[in-house]
Parts: C-alpha cells; structure tokens; sequence
C-alpha cells in the first residue's frame, strides 16, 4: 500500500468535461482491457440516488471500442429489484449506445472466502472482466454514515448475502470493505456534485443538497476520506468525525485497499 495517494479533483458541474480528462490520466492504464463499468443503481430512484447519465453515457462514448460491460444489482429490499434494474433510466441509456445494463442477481454468484476467513457469496460477473471502473455517488448512508467509492462494491453481493449483513452492524462494515478486496476496481469516479443527506435513498428520507465536486482515483479509501470532509458541510451526522471513525473505512485502510494520507490534485 503506497504512503500516500492521489485524488484528483474539480469543483465542477460539468461531469462530462471532468471524466475526459480523467480518463486521459487513466487511459494507459485501460488500453487493450476488457472493462467492466460499476454504476450505482440501488433502486428506481434518479439521480442522485443513483449514478448520473452523463457519468456513463461519456464512458461508454469513450470506451466505444473497447468489450464493455455495465452491471449492477438493486437493493435487497426492494420488492422487485430486476424491474427497478430493467426500467431505470441507466438501462435506457446503455441500450441507446448498443449496451445492456446486467443484472447482476440474474447472473451465476460464488462462493467466496477472504484472507480473514470471512465468507461471501457474490456475482461471478467482475472476475471475469480484465478491471472495473467504480462510478459511486457519495451520499449519506442511514446505516454506515457514509456511501462512496468503497461502499459501491456492495452490489456484487448476492440479495440473499445483502440481506444478511444488514442484520448487524459488525457485519455490514466488515461486508463492505471484503466486497472491494473481491473485486477492487482499477477506477473511481465518485460524484459529489450533488448528494443526499440523511439517506442514500429519498424513499429512506435522503435529501437532495448541492455540493459541486467530481473526485477520482484509483485509491477509495482516500477518495471517501476526502469525501467525508465536504459531506461533513451538509450531514451534521459527519461533523467532527474523521476516516478512522468510520469502520469500514478503517477496516479497508487495514486492508491494503488505501490509506487515509492523500494529496489533491486538481484538473
């Protein structure tokens, strides 16, 4: 795990001019690679419960070329997620550009155990892919305070094992940073510009509040880490907390996933 990490940052609403030049920064490290991209689509709701349009729409323009494949799961709570899945704006989008949004519950899980003995059953769907671009929305969370990059590997879980870490608190944190030793993502792009407070879902109470960030990395500890700081002007849940308060955070630091020192680096 290196000392220090690089996040990259704009105060921004232009998404699409943004993830360019990101994407310029990154695209050595793409070339040749089949990619699969990770939005955040946890139920019906719109942006910002779930991943801007434009987000994806501009990296699937710039991936055009390249085997792409979009993927992700609903809430385990919802009582139809495929439909929530298969009518979202998102999956609109991808089959506008050729693409299909995958349902990650209607593809093959598997059994899985961590270093740490700590057993998960997720889709099979993201080993199969040469690396993942992550395309989280930070928001507040109702359970774990916080939802960001490291979070976003939740979706891979099977509903049953989604289910099951929300019946405790240990679990959950502990669920959410093995998700991302499964499968880290070789790219974060986390959009700030807008977020919800008091939720991650304005069916769960969330509100909708402006901020006017985009952030990227490969790193996700240090991109929630700096997240936290311009959430924590809107949450009064946040305030006076730092990454280590958050146990999952501290857990994927503990990990290897990332380290809380990072330097910001504007574009």
């Amino acid at each position: 795990m290196p000392d220090s990490a690089t996040v990259y940052v704009s105060q921004t609403k232009d998404r699409v001019g943004f993830i360019k030049k990101v994407f310029e920064i990154f695209a050595p490290k793409l070339a040749g690679l089949r990619v699969l991209l990770k939005p955040n689509v946890v139920s019906a709701e719109a942006y910002p419960t779930t991943t801007h349009p434009d987000t994806l729409g501009t990296l699937l323009d710039l991936l055009a070329d390249r085997q792409v494949t979009v993927a992700d799961a609903a809430a385990a709570d919802l009582l139809r997620p495929g439909k929530a899945i298969k009518d979202h704006g998102l999956a609109r989008l991808c089959r506008s550009k050729g693409r299909d949004l995958t349902d990650l519950y209607e593809r093959a899980a598997t059994g899985w155990t961590s270093s740490r003995g700590f057993e998960l059953k997720l889709s099979a769907l993201p080993l199969k892919q040469d690396c993942i671009v992550s395309l989280p929305v930070l928001k507040s969370h109702v359970n774990v305070r916080l939802t960001g990059a490291v979070k976003n590997q939740f979706g891979y879980l099977a509903r049953t094992e989604r289910g099951r870490l929300h019946f405790g608190r240990d679990l959950l944190h502990q669920g959410i940073a093995e998700c991302t030793v499964f499968a880290r993502p070789r790219l974060f792009i986390l959009d700030a510009v807008q977020t919800l407070v008091g939720a991650n879902e304005m069916r769960h109470g969330g509100r909708i509040q402006k901020l006017g960030w985009m952030l990227a990395g490969e790193d996700p500890v240090a991109l929630d880490a700096f997240g936290l700081t311009l959430l924590a002007r809107l949450e009064p849940k946040l305030q006076g907390l730092i990454p280590r308060d958050l146990p999952y955070l501290r857990l994927a630091q503990e990990y290897g996933l990332g380290t809380f020192e990072y330097k910001v680096e504007e574009v």
